[in-house]
């Protein structure tokens, strides 16, 4: 039995994809209502036009400025639902951009049209509520999008640190390994006139070794490394 609770069948979803539905649902009631919103004030803008004294400035400017909050809407709408879909940043942000432009023009038809009525007051107070909120709820994409891309780049820069620690502890690994390393000597068996102790290629950590071991160390060791062979000889 299904359960409201954090047991095995829990009905809870992840936060994210309950703000995703919610944002979904906003934008569709925020388109919707535009829809009805554009044919009522268009409606009365013209009544108005036919019975009462309208500017022809006038009315052309409040004409422009619904069609362009039409235009605005439809861009905000795409916006809205492909970036949260997407998860795009610049269609959440150009979101956010559009509202702003969209309650700029919401303003003035509650505000500063040349006609402001009871009906005028209504529709675009509910428009404003609307956008507002579909603001708000674009902020929180933007965050949540935010802080993914954060988190990807900390992602993707713990294999670069992880292999460059490895790095260092292999040729640490190594140097010490040089350091240890005796050089043999062979004192029966080399013939005269020839080193016994033959000079080692020096290249890479070798070389380096050898340049820090100061010389009198290295003394020391080859002339313990020659008791230990006599000893073993005289046994």
């Amino acid at each position: 039995m299904a359960t409201h609770g954090g047991g095995p069948f829990s009905l809870r979803r992840p936060p994210s994809d309950l703000s995703l539905a919610c944002f979904q649902l906003v934008l569709r009631l925020n388109a919707g209502y535009f829809v009805l919103y554009f044919l009522f004030t268009l409606g009365l803008i013209i009544r108005k036009s036919l019975e009462l004294s309208f500017p022809t400035h006038a009315l052309a400017l409040d004409l422009a400025l619904l069609f362009l909050l039409a235009l605005l809407q439809i861009s905000l709408y795409f916006c809205g639902v492909k970036g949260s879909l997407t998860d795009s940043e610049p269609l959440s942000l150009s979101h956010l951009v559009l509202c702003g432009g969209s309650l700029v023009l919401a303003v003035y038809f509650l505000l500063w049209q040349t006609y402001v009525v009871w009906a005028d007051l209504l529709l675009s107070s509910v428009l404003l509520l609307l956008l507002a909120l579909s603001g708000l709820m674009g902020c929180g994409t933007v965050a949540r999008l935010a802080k993914v891309t954060c988190s990807r780049q900390s992602k993707d820069k713990r294999p670069a640190y992880a292999s460059a620690a490895l790095t260092s502890l292999s040729l640490s690994l190594s140097l010490l390994l040089d350091l240890t390393s005796p050089r043999s000597s062979l004192r029966s068996s080399s013939p005269a006139g020839v080193d016994p102790n033959p000079a080692l290629p020096r290249t890479g950590l070798w070389s380096f070794s050898a340049a820090v071991v100061p010389s009198g160390w290295r003394l020391t060791q080859k002339e313990h490394l020659d008791k230990d062979l006599k000893q073993k000889r005289e046994l």
